[in-house]
């Protein structure tokens, strides 16, 4: 009889070749392994090794493994196969298992059984985890899902333990000893768990099942004489991938990851361990006329045996067909029933025109590269596909999300925009509402408008999706966006788990981290940009974002204007990287090439233009831009540009009361919080237009609340010190102490004040400092800029003429 503390009574330990069998916590090891089994296959497991030496019949496996059940012949010797591919037993070599013609099985190895005496929560010897391993049935198939882990304690009501074989009662003159033996039992099972309960926690816990069932689909090479069939070979392999993610017993790997993993001079270990993957799917596919052959194979990554091998040829109109027939035949080596419930993704309407499906697969091809020419590509062939079938609801939902990345690439988005997209999506839904694409679609769009229906949404759409790992990248950006910074943490490491070569995912993890405003976190999200460009690198977001750490955080402008070259080179059509391109051109001095960056394009480039505006000293033009800022633009990176200029506004034109209301609008800063909110520089120029203002105890309300902020920022380490130094010095002009402001910037280093101080470029213009611009010790940091932009323009030319960056028309 079990305790309060769910303890049961003695477990049955069997020693079995070289794996040991824990019956009372259903664990089945090898060595420190842990060998996952489903509850069928454990049961099994059982009744062999408590019949051992002996053969168990078919019908005695009924008995004890399917009691109340009448199953066939096959279904035992199905359910023989998946146990031994579990333990890695070949049959035509076997070690543990063999049949027994016209019998039955039983197990080779001799087998060896002890009641352990102590508290059967106790791991064995070999174990490293006091974690009880139980598996719940996967709903419509009677497997067990082997990934589940619950906590220590009793049995769940619904999981029973196997049913015992059955064995002769006691006689009853050995009762008394029976009794005796088990209280002495029950005795060393409280000495033991008192002993257990009283030392150190193991050092390991096993939290997650291992990925005994996590598999990768490579991309299938193309065989055809023609090399523009690349995208039927990629999908078909991602038709089988989107198949194989509806099983849910399987971990499948990510599109984006496995197929981008390459694959020369890499064995099948070394694949398998970079995707986090026990078996591979790879193949080939030959496109001759409209019939297509198709190899495909399953390897074993721990062996690196190949357990698994077809060749299929099919007309090419049969190729749902065909996807089926391969995806059927891999679960089921994978030791996974499908059923026929299962959908497809993403292409659940079977009855889609085929040319129309074509179309839409070079489409998903071009989406994989994110430039705006691969994306603008990409909604030309979804349009396509839908011209052919407007049944393909997929299409629809491919169309939506190659126009929105556009949109976004291209900073054209606008509220007609959205509502086309939107529409695009409930058309998709509308024909099939088990699209798991169309509601993460739909989640990104509602973004901040509707958080409960956009986080409802995305978690269906990845649980139709599991393998949608740029899905779970999306959900996460959303939750960073909505100030939720630990489960965006959480859900990008997830996207991570399935998506473990994905530089999208990486690149939003860095930009998670870097949101700390630490140097330490500064440093651990620049390591993870730059681990980005090594899966990608031409990753264009990471490239910039690395460049803004170089010129902003190292004062290294050369080298960002670099970065941003190669970004451009790759994605021209981008108007965010133009923008900061003019940025780091202004940083490096060289005003000719930042006209030029906006010149050679016909895009409307607004926020480039404001900072030529006000390297020029042009206010009024400058405020004009911001004042009129198009909608689609109110949210940009960084916004210190755009308030100097109302800043600078309200110094030339006294018009204190229309910058201060403005700020406060475009920034959401009610009156007497305004450091409550998000954006400190708009707080922080407030201050300064109320102390140009004249009142005078408006503004030590504001300074004493914008120095409890940094109080707090600097307690939790979440600012960088430099930049601290910096507002520290303002709020000293504020006050009109002057000296103190000049020992603020001074204690910086020369390397710090060139590569912390936010655009150098308008000091010598900003009327902020003209109250110390006279002071030996602030000329002496103008001069120190000043010779900083110098070498970086010396740099600058140098890979000029090395042709790392364009000339751009410079002199």
């Amino acid at each position: 009889m079990s305790d309060i503390r769910g303890r049961g009574p003695p477990a049955e330990i069997f020693d079995f070749g070289d794996l040991r069998i824990d019956v009372g916590r259903r664990i089945v090891s090898r060595g420190m392994d842990e060998i996952p089994l489903p509850k069928l296959s454990f049961d099994l497991l059982l009744a062999l090794l408590q019949c051992a030496p002996n053969v168990v019949s078919i019908d005695e496996f009924m008995l004890q493994v399917w009691p109340g059940l009448v199953v066939s012949p096959e279904t035992v010797s199905q359910r023989v196969k998946l146990l031994r591919d579990a333990l890695g037993d070949d049959p035509r070599n076997a070690k543990y298992v063999v049949g027994v013609r016209g019998l039955g099985y039983r197990v080779i190895p001799p087998v060896s059984s002890n009641v352990k005496g102590t508290d059967a929560s106790t791991p064995p010897a070999n174990s490293a985890t006091p974690a009880v391993v139980v598996s719940p049935a996967i709903p419509g198939t009677g497997e067990a899902d082997p990934q589940t882990v619950l906590p220590i304690g009793p049995l769940p009501p619904q999981i029973s333990l196997p049913t015992a074989v059955a064995k002769k009662p006691a006689r009853s003159k050995f009762r008394k000893r029976i009794y005796l033996s088990l209280s002495m039992l029950v005795v060393l099972a409280i000495v033991g768990a008192f002993i257990f309960y009283r030392r150190a926690p193991p050092k390991f816990v096993i939290v997650e099942g291992t990925p005994f069932r996590s598999v990768a689909v490579l991309p299938f090479d193309n065989l055809s004489a023609d090399h523009s069939d690349d995208y039927l070979a990629l999908g078909l392999s991602e038709m089988i991938l989107n198949r194989l993610a509806g099983v849910p017993a399987l971990r499948v790997s990510a599109r984006t990851s496995s197929f981008s993993v390459r694959r020369d001079g890499m064995d099948p270990q070394e694949i398998g361990r970079k995707l986090n993957a026990r078996y591979l799917v790879k193949g080939s596919v030959q496109r001759v006329g409209q019939q297509l052959r198709v190899t495909a194979q399953v390897l074993d990554v721990d062996s690196g045996r190949q357990f698994t091998a077809m060749y299929i040829d099919k007309p090419l109109q049969e190729i749902f067909e065909l996807q089926d027939e391969i995806a059927d035949r891999i679960a089921i080596s994978l030791a996974v029933r499908v059923g026929g419930t299962a959908k497809f993704r993403p292409e659940q309407a079977r009855n889609a025109n085929i040319a129309a499906y074509l179309e839409y697969l070079q489409g998903r091809s071009h989406m994989a590269h994110w430039t705006v020419a691969d994306m603008d590509s990409a909604a030309s062939h979804f349009q396509r596909a839908i011209d052919l079938d407007p049944q393909f609801a997929a299409a629809y939902a491919g169309l939506a999300m190659s126009q929105e990345w556009v949109s976004n690439l291209r900073l054209k988005k606008d509220r007609n925009l959205e509502l086309q997209e939107a529409k695009l999506i409930e058309k998709a839904l509308a024909l099939d509402d088990g699209l798991g694409e169309a509601y993460v679609a739909r989640a990104a769009l509602r973004g901040d408008d509707d958080q409960v229906s956009s986080e409802a949404d995305y978690r269906k759409g990845l649980e139709l999706s599991p393998s949608f790992g740029l899905g779970y990248a999306i959900y996460a950006d959303s939750l960073e966006s909505w100030n939720r910074h630990h489960d965006a943490l959480q859900m990008i490491d997830q996207a991570i788990s399935i998506d473990p070569l994905s530089p999208r995912a990486f690149y939003l993890k860095a930009l998670f981290i870097a949101n700390g405003n630490t140097a330490d976190t500064e440093r651990e999200a620049e390591g993870l940009m730059l681990y980005v460009l090594e899966l990608d690198p031409n990753f264009t977001n990471a490239l910039v974002r690395l460049a803004q750490r170089k010129a902003f955080y190292h004062g290294e402008t050369a080298e960002a204007i670099r970065l941003v070259e190669k970004a451009l080179r790759t994605d021209p059509d981008a108007a965010w990287i133009r923008d900061d391109g003019v940025e780091m051109y202004l940083e490096a001095a060289d005003p000719i090439a930042a006209h030029n960056v906006i010149a050679e394009t016909p895009m409307e480039i607004w926020y480039g233009e404001l900072c030529l505006a006000l390297y020029a000293g042009d206010w009024r033009k400058a405020a004009d831009l911001e004042f009129n800022r198009p909608k689609q633009l109110r949210d940009i990176d960084y916004d210190y540009l755009p308030i100097l200029a109302i800043q600078w506004y309200g110094f030339k034109t006294k018009e204190f009361d229309r910058a201060i209301a403005f700020l406060r609008s475009t920034y959401h800063l009610p009156a007497g919080r305004e450091f409550d909110g998000q954006n400190y520089d708009a707080a922080l120029s407030i201050a300064i237009l109320t102390k140009q203002r004249g009142d005078k105890a408006g503004t030590k309300r504001l300074v004493n609340d914008a120095l409890r902020v940094l109080k707090i920022r600097a307690d939790r380490s979440a600012s960088t010190p430099a930049f601290d130094t910096l507002n520290r010095a303002i709020l000293h002009v504020l006050t009109d102490q002057y000296e103190l402001a000049c020992d603020e910037l001074t204690e910086s280093t020369h390397a710090k004040f060139a590569g912390t101080f936010p655009y150098g470029w308008i000091l010598d213009k900003d009327p902020l400092w003209d109250p110390i611009r006279a002071d030996p010790r602030f000329q002496a940091i103008e001069k120190i800029y000043r010779e900083e932009t110098a070498r970086q323009h010396s740099l600058l030319l140098e890979m000029r003429r090395k042709g790392e960056v364009p000339a751009r028309n410079a002199s």
